[in-house]
């Protein structure tokens, strides 16, 4: 895995996943130069879909010639290698695991009883570990991942969601494992650092501009000349993936969904427990989209081009922004 891959988000109307406009996104994503797609994942919406909607969401972007990453962690082993086994059975060869949340076993027991377990059950599927304590209450350590790849090669790869830089030096220092960055915003730390030596990042924001994070990535990557100044051009928009206002934390996908509704890509619809954001936040988001289209408006336009919209009409028309 490097460069772009993009957690995409499930697309819903009235409660029920909207199967056209998923399709459509995974064209856009295709079009616009990114093929690596996670389905199932947090921006995806996997702790409120049931196993046939996944499978169907699978089978749906590889139909679009996607290169699929299966979303199949979950707090239970089995039901994990149930999805496992669905996703191997649809054509997916790589395989996202996250960390088991709520339950919280330790990361002996996350070793033993998920990761090896399951990269022992499936030896032809390539897997990646999601490592992110912020949503889950446990960790995979370093060394545990480190002897699970040297044991099982083909956990090639780690999602680092957990935001420490030192964790990520020393997983370098100790392997050669694929990272790639879980947080939009941390992308230009962890693949320039070559301490980390990143490869790229699985990324939230791109699901609204695909093109211009790959094109970033790839410039990083090649170690060109003005990789910093386009991290600091996409800063705003990887501020987006979460929204904090007011007392209020809105996490993804509720700030993607949003911003998504509100540029005419799909509707506006997401999964109880989650809901709307507030007018306030719903503003910020608003506003840091224009901002991105007055200074940066090539970032916003393959939208434009694809979905036949206007992002300035889009951008002025306060129906098309949802909130509570």
């Amino acid at each position: 895995m490097e460069n772009c891959c993009t957690a995409v988000v499930t697309p819903m109307k009235n409660g029920k996943i909207d199967v056209d406009a998923f399709d459509r996104l995974i064209e856009f994503q295709v079009q616009n130069g990114v093929q690596d797609i996670v389905v199932n994942g947090t921006t995806g919406e996997s702790p409120t879909t049931s196993d046939e909607e996944k499978a169907n969401l699978i089978r749906h972007a590889l139909d679009k010639k996607a290169n699929v990453i299966a979303g199949c962690g979950t707090n239970s082993t089995e039901h994990s290698e149930h999805l496992t086994r669905e996703a191997q059975a649809l054509g997916s060869n790589r395989i996202l695991l996250v960390d088991c949340y709520y339950n919280g076993p330790s990361s002996m027991e996350l070793s033993r009883e998920y990761y090896g377990y399951l990269c022992e059950k499936f030896p032809d599927l390539a897997f990646v570990a999601y490592v992110i304590p912020g949503r889950t209450g446990c960790e995979l350590s370093v060394e545990d991942l480190v002897v699970l790849h040297n044991r099982y090669p083909n956990l090639d790869t780690v999602k680092e969601a957990t935001g420490n830089l030192e964790r990520m030096r020393k997983t370098r220092s100790l392997s050669n494992i694929t990272i790639m960055s879980g947080d939009d915003d941390l992308t230009y730390n962890i693949m320039s650092d070559p301490a980390i030596g990143g490869k790229g990042v699985i990324s939230v924001m791109s699901n609204i501009a695909p093109r211009a994070i790959q094109d970033f990535c790839k410039v990083v990557n090649n170690h060109e000349l003005g990789a910093e100044s386009l991290a600091k051009i996409l800063s705003s928009l990887f501020s987006l993936v979460t929204v904090k206002l007011a007392g209020q934390k809105f996490r993804n996908p509720v700030p993607i969904k949003t911003a998504m509704a509100g540029l005419g890509m799909i509707a506006y619809d997401v999964r109880r427990p989650l809901g709307r954001m507030t007018k306030d936040a719903t503003t910020h988001v608003r506003n840091m989209l224009r901002t991105i289209w007055q200074n940066s408006p090539s970032i916003l336009e393959p939208i434009e081009k694809f979905y036949g919209v206007s992002i300035e009409d889009r951008l002025a028309n306060d129906s098309y922004w949802p909130s509570y």
